[in-house]
Parts: C-alpha cells; structure tokens; sequence
C-alpha cells in the first residue's frame, strides 16, 4: 500500500508518523480502560444480584465509582483526544509490530483461563453456590473480560495505524 507522503518529509516519516499518531490512540483507551473495568464489574454485580434476589447497591456503588474513573480518564485526556496537533514521530516500528502480535494477546487469554478456573475451584466451594457468592463469582469474571477487549482494541489501532493516520491527515490538512 503506497502510504500519502507528509508535507513535512518523506516517505519514511508517513510510518513513524502513523506510529506515533497509534501511540496517542493508545493512550486514549488506557485512560478509560481502568474506569470501564470498573464499571462493568459493578454493573455486573449488581445485575446479578438483583436477579438472585439480593440487594445491588455495592454493585451499583462499584459502577457509579467506576462511571467516575472513567470520566477523569476522559477528561485527562481531553485536549490529547480533540488535539489537531501532529503526533510526534516515534521509532520503532518493527518492535510496534511485535508487541502487537498474538504472543501478547495470548499471555492474557492464559491468563483469563487460568482466572476462570480460579473462580471454577471458588464456585465448587461449599458456599459457592449461595446467591451472594455466585453475584461477586460473575463480577470477577467480568473485569478480565473487559480488559481483554480493551487490548484487543489496542492491537487493532497498532495494526491500523497507517490507515488511521491516514485518515486523520486527510481530517486535518496542511
């Protein structure tokens, strides 16, 4: 794919260019990652609570401080996200790539697998079956779920920074 060349330089700068334009992106979803981890796990809970019959408030706690992270890492980033500065260019390309690959995304799904039969060995447990435990079991359970789809989507932006970067240069010209 011929890459648009940048007013500014040649070639070569389209892809540390697209790199570091790749880099922000990332920074914008980690700063909601934590909050968003949060939040579902509390909705979680408190959805599950209420349909076993127990009251959701600490799920619902647990969400609103979550909706609360979130917020803050939103505003962090606030001028980053609205910015038509240009990124900065960053080298290392062949590392983004590798560091984007299956080896990193497969250590957290171990990690998932394993969390799962952590709560598996909980839920056998004699309490594990009273509602109050399987309502916190399924909490637990959401939080790597979403942080999994969260590195997901940092994978996507690295794999698809010339695309995006393209699009962003056609956005803000000159």
């Amino acid at each position: 794919m011929s890459h648009p060349v940048h007013p500014g330089g040649g070639p070569g700068d389209f892809d540390r260019l697209a790199l570091g334009y790749a880099q922000r992106r990332v920074v914008l979803v980690a700063a909601l990652l934590g909050g968003l981890c949060i939040t579902v796990a509390g909705a979680t809970w408190a959805l599950s609570s209420a349909a076993l019959g127990e009251p959701p408030g600490n799920g619902l706690t647990m969400a609103l401080v979550g909706l609360g992270a979130t917020a803050l890492g939103w505003l962090a980033t606030a001028g980053l996200r609205f910015t038509g500065k240009e990124p900065k260019t960053v080298d290392g390309n062949a590392r983004a790539d590798r560091m984007s690959g299956n080896r990193v995304i497969s250590g957290w799904i171990a990690f998932g697998l394993v969390f799962a039969a952590c709560l598996a060995a909980f839920f056998l447990a004699p309490r594990g079956q009273e509602p109050d435990v399987v309502a916190l079991l399924l909490m637990m359970a959401s939080f790597p779920v979403v942080l999994l789809l969260g590195f997901y989507r940092i994978r996507w932006i690295m794999r698809s920074r010339s695309e995006l970067y393209a699009r962003w240069l056609a956005k803000h010209p000159g």
